[in-house]
């Protein structure tokens, strides 16, 4: 996709830097650059990250009152429900970190599959650091046998027919965990407002929090530092205050704009973002802003949606030419209106209909997407169909949705095919 200003740059540019950039303003900005394509995945997400504390070997007090986790803090203690033998056995269950010991704690699930693509990179940071005093744990908040099925499962492209390996040989190296009371989650991915997986933490020497990102984007380097005694805690901090603030004055505006669009005021929405836009602290992150506006957009659509559909077939048209038939665009749009279909219980007006399975017979044509958001599709488009009352057509997407579905999506799918195929019954039973 192209992007017209190149955020990555921007966003270095615009951080104060006293000494030199570090990995974190790497990963903010790689962050950034990717949640502004993340429309394909229909999810309005802005990236907050929250570090703020003293840098290692001065004499400033480490943070311990904040009402956000952040770098600096104390990482609360871990009280994990389910340690698997893993870490070769080599590391017992816990709840206090030991000083001088650096801990990676890495929040995963078995449905994530930038998750799992990242497990050989821990399991070789391990190994790497394996006398270094570092362990990398990994807290997923599945079912213990969710998780204990999943490293049975053969990992692809690896071993042989004869001799497969499995994803609990893959990970051997490092430790995981199941912890589905979630409570490990509580206290540091919702205390640190983090929203998405894989997150890491890396809790430091002396039992506080380092690190706080995206372990395939500055992990790395973040943890060797740490470990060297040459990671600046402060440079950290200090190189995501300015967006910390401007990012929290973002999420606050959303509730207010729905407000406004509720009342009808969508012109009245859009000059509350611009008002945004205008107090920006610096140029750059004006820039930065404007490209979060295509965003704004979609939230507006989602809202008239709601409350105004024949508004919201003006946004849609508006989204589609000023992206020029991206087919982002089209997903986005299509999901949108099959999730609230789904959500409020109601079917959507026609045109709106139309235009929505329109969308995503567009993307599936066209653009033939694999994986997970093949599932999105299928699922998002079985749904507006069946509201038309095709329940053949729903019945084949979902069937074909099934098997790819992972996650939360297995039940989801399943139940919505029961559904279908038991009104099918129905049908020709009274025919």
């Amino acid at each position: 996709m192209h992007h017209p200003f190149p955020l990555a740059t921007l966003l270095i540019s615009a951080l104060p830097m006293s000494r030199g950039r570090s990995p974190g303003v790497r990963y903010l900005a790689a962050k950034c650059l990717a949640a502004s394509s993340f429309v394909a995945q229909t999810t309005v997400v802005v990236a907050i990250l929250f570090a703020c504390s003293p840098a290692r070997g001065q004499a400033q007090p480490a943070r311990t009152t904040s009402k956000l986790l952040t770098a600096g803090d104390v990482a609360p203690e871990i009280d994990i429900e389910h340690w698997l033998p893993t870490a070769e056995g080599k590391v017992k269950p816990f709840n206090k970190f030991t000083n001088g010991h650096v801990y990676v704690i890495e929040f995963w699930a078995t449905w994530c599959a930038p998750c799992i693509r990242g497990m050989p990179h821990l399991a070789e940071l391990q190994q790497h650091y394996a006398d270094r005093d570092v362990t990398i744990i990994g807290v997923s908040s599945d079912p213990l046998t969710t998780v204990e099925k999943f490293l049975e499962r053969k990992v692809p492209g690896e071993g042989t027919d004869e001799e497969p390996v499995t994803y609990g040989e893959l990970t051997k190296k490092y430790t995981l965990t199941a912890d589905p009371d979630r409570s490990v989650n509580k206290d540091y991915m919702v205390a640190a407002k983090q929203k998405g997986i894989p997150c890491a933490f890396i809790v430091g020497k002396d039992g506080h929090i380092e690190w706080i990102g995206n372990p395939h984007l500055g992990l790395g380097e973040a943890l060797e530092q740490v470990v060297s005694d040459t990671w600046d805690r402060e440079a950290f901090a200090e190189e995501l205050r300015v967006i910390q603030k401007f990012e929290l004055a973002y999420e606050g505006l959303r509730g207010e704009m729905l407000d406004s669009i509720k009342e009808g005021d969508v012109d009245g929405a859009r000059a509350k973002y611009e008002s945004l836009i205008e107090n920006a602290p610096n140029k750059q992150l004006k820039q930065r802003t404007e490209m979060l506006r295509r965003q704004i957009e979609y939230y507006i659509f989602a809202c008239l949606l709601k409350h105004d559909q024949k508004a919201a077939l003006d946004q849609y048209d508006s989204i589609i030419k000023t992206r020029e038939g991206a087919p982002s665009s089209y997903l986005a749009l299509g999901n949108y209106v099959s999730r609230y279909t789904l959500a409020s219980g109601e079917g959507v007006q026609e045109p709106m209909h139309t235009k929505a399975t329109s969308s995503l017979e567009r993307v599936l044509r066209e653009e033939n997407p694999e994986g997970l958001v093949r599932v999105k599709v299928l699922d998002s488009l079985a749904r507006l169909v069946h509201q038309r009352g095709d329940l053949d057509r729903a019945i084949e997407l979902q069937e074909e949705a099934l098997p790819l579905a992972k996650g939360r999506y297995i039940k989801s799918i399943g139940d919505h095919l029961k559904q279908l195929k038991k009104g099918k019954d129905a049908t020709v039973t009274a025919e």
